[in-house]
């Protein structure tokens, strides 16, 4: 059976389940969302729409990673240029810088870090997620700066009272892959504990480039409706080869080879939250206090140097707010506020060389007001001040050669509506602005020592946008359906030009696109996916180096993405989850000015897998890139002295089998 077919009877499995589905119209309850207002609230509540993966989809995909399983969803972009589990995650294409424009949570509490390094979803053991909350186009307000593309929150699990449950996992394969994970809770009536851990090894696709990755997560809680404490603590270790890139030529000789054999990053962190939770009357309160670290050590080596050098960073934060319902002139309403506080802090120290230290200072207060207006009709009205103080300095030069200051005052806003037409139909608005403060990494440069050139530090503006987005949602059938067509006009956008090898301030770009995705569910037998999401990414006006650009295409963003899947329980007891994911052709990196020639083409991948269950027990096998597509996610143009370019290969085919054991009651 060739690719063609396959899709092809794929999507007559889809055409044919889905009419079956007709006679069984059940559809699984609406799930709890709390990224919506930082409060727990079920869908409908606020004027946004939401996407929800749940534990138990998480648990049928089969994947190992949380970016794989994010790159199903409508609008999700996937790009691997490490062999990382930690890959980044780019939201309505915003390309290279995807990572800073797309805010990840755990808990409701960041994760993506002030540096350009992607957020640490390998930290966050599997068996730990309750669910996985998306929110596209939306979060300022509510969580500050970098949420332009949306927020992904991360909801792990807590004890259950009176319970106790026991789970375990085992699997392997491909490129001398093991993946171990274990997880447990127990708990009385009044507090309870659940500990959930993993070991994953991969020598990975390519040559030096094996991972070997540790997390663990405790959850201590107690049960009260009117108080309660929570305390979570978490560590996670990660060493990883790297392997670097692979020339035009190489891709056709030797996807697999290496072009820096002595290359590595290993990293450790963790963290401790502690939250509580108290009711007055019909007022809920919370406030988190948080600490993390991370830890990492690397060496590079290029053009007859090596590159050695180890960081630190610690992040302090604190976090008040209420949820107050009340009524005014006949309208009930539900206002939020709070305040965020957050204390960042880094070191370096590299071996060329350099001594950075840089201090980032958040602090913010917000509100957020929902009203309903009518049965059916809510309004939402935000607002956000924060001021941001930074500092940097390299201790290797002079005084006052690689140092500076900057302070600035922002703000950010979100007016939304939503009206039920009736019990299967809603439309919904938002209109908003938003904000994204330059990373040390886009203002810092450690400079290279043997070539004479120092560190140096350079401030660059601020990035906002304008973002709008209006959506339909409905259910007919056995189906729910949702359209959204969205912009983003965005001004200083941060970007590297790869032409003049510094971070700058693009001139004004814009985001737009639609997104198209429905879900068709069978009772006991089949959930079944399709979406399909179309991205506009282009400058808007004015000159890059001199050079118009008004209209041109930005790189690394696919215009046409879609992906189509199946779990379907094929017998009483063996489930069968498929999935395949298209991705357009896209500019590749370095060619803002359109004048490279060439596309990174586009392409088709496909996964299965089989789950066979017995009493507690669940046995598994799987292959991925089903058809051995040869693919990359990111490629850089080279112009000089020839047009070519370097890029990442992504995997082949491969396979991994699994069994699985749980316990609970």
């Amino acid at each position: 059976m060739n690719k063609n077919q396959m899709y092809v009877l794929l999507a007559g499995c889809l055409a044919s389940i889905s009419a079956h589905a007709q006679k069984n119209p059940d559809l699984v309850a609406d799930e709890v969302v709390v990224t919506a207002s930082r409060f727990e609230e079920k869908p409908g509540d606020q004027p946004i729409g939401v996407t929800v993966i749940t534990g138990e989809e998480i648990r049928n995909s089969g994947e190992t990673s949380l970016p794989r399983l994010l790159s199903r969803q409508p609008g999700v972009f996937v790009r691997d240029n490490s062999g990382s589990p930690d890959m980044q995650v780019d939201l309505r294409g915003f390309g290279v810088t995807g990572d800073q424009n797309t805010l990840v949570l755990l808990d409701g509490r960041r994760l993506s870090e002030y540096e350009l390094t992607t957020a640490r979803w390998s930290s966050i053991p599997l068996e730990s997620i309750d669910r996985i909350e998306i929110v596209r186009g939306s979060g300022a307000v509510l969580y500050g700066g970098g949420a332009t593309g949306g927020v992904i929150n991360v909801i792990t699990k807590g004890p259950v009272s009176a319970s106790k449950s026991f789970d375990t996992y085992a699997g392997g394969g491909s490129y001398n892959t093991r993946d171990y994970r274990v997880g447990g809770q127990i708990a009385s009536e009044t507090v309870g504990l659940g500990l959930n851990g993993g070991h994953y090894t991969s020598d990975n696709f390519r040559e030096n480039n094996r991972v070997v990755q540790d997390n663990f997560v405790a959850d201590l809680r107690n049960f009260d409706p009117n108080h309660t404490l929570n305390l979570k603590l978490g560590y996670d270790k990660q060493d990883l080869r790297l392997p670097g890139t692979r020339t035009e030529a190489e891709l056709d000789t030797d996807r697999r080879g290496t072009r820096t054999p002595e290359d590595f990053s290993n990293r450790s962190g963790g963290f401790a939250n502690l939250s509580g939770k108290f009711r007055l009357g019909d007022a809920e309160l919370i406030a988190d206090l948080g600490y993390r670290e991370k830890k990492n050590d690397f060496h590079a080596a290029f053009s007859g140097l090596t590159l050695d050098g180890n960081t630190k960073v610690e992040t302090w934060s604190f976090s008040p707010r209420a949820k107050l319902p009340y009524a005014a002139f006949g309208v009930n309403n539900s206002l939020v506020f709070g305040a965020d506080w957050e204390d960042w802090d880094y070191t370096s120290v590299r071996n060329n060389p350099a001594s950075a230290t840089a201090k980032q200072k958040n602090s913010a207060v917000y509100l957020q007001n929902v009203s309903t207006l009518l049965p059916g009709t809510t309004m939402s009205l935000g607002g956000r001040l924060q001021r941001i103080e930074f500092d940097a300095s390299d201790s290797t030069v002079p005084a006052g050669g690689a140092s500076g200051e900057q302070t600035r005052n922002l703000s950010a806003y979100e007016i939304g509506a939503r009206h039920q037409f009736n019990g299967s139909a809603a439309i919904y608005g938002k209109y908003g602005y938003s904000f994204r403060i330059a990373t040390l990494d886009e203002i810092y440069s450690p400079g290279l020592g043997a070539f004479f050139i120092p560190p140096t530090v350079t401030f660059i503006e601020p990035q906002t946008s304008h973002d709008a987005e209006l959506g339909l949602e409905t259910q007919f059938g056995p189906g729910r359906y949702r359209i959204a067509v969205y912009r983003s006009d965005l001004k200083n956008e941060i970007h590297f030009d790869s032409n003049a090898f510094a971070n700058v301030n693009l001139p004004p770009t814009k985001r737009s696109g639609v997104t198209l995705e429905g879900k068709w569910t069978l009772t006991i037998s089949a959930l079944l996916f399709a979406n399909y999401t179309y991205t506009e990414a282009k400058f808007r006006s004015a000159s890059l180096g001199g050079i118009d650009v008004s209209g041109n295409r930005i790189p690394l963003v696919p215009r046409h993405m879609a992906n189509v899947g199946i779990d379907w329980s094929i017998w009483e007891r063996t489930r069968l989850n498929a999935a395949a994911n298209y991705v357009g052709s896209q500019l590749y990196d370095g060619d803002e000015l359109n004048t490279f020639g060439r596309e990174m083409p586009s392409y088709w991948t496909a996964d299965l897998g089989v789950f066979h269950t017995i009493d507690a027990w669940t046995f598994g096998a799987s292959v991925r890139n089903l058809f051995d597509e040869k693919y990359s996610t990111y490629a850089l143009a080279i112009t000089f002295p020839t047009n070519t370019f370097i890029a990442y290969p992504s995997p082949e085919r491969n396979f991994l089998v699994s069994v699985q054991y749980r316990f609970g009651k």
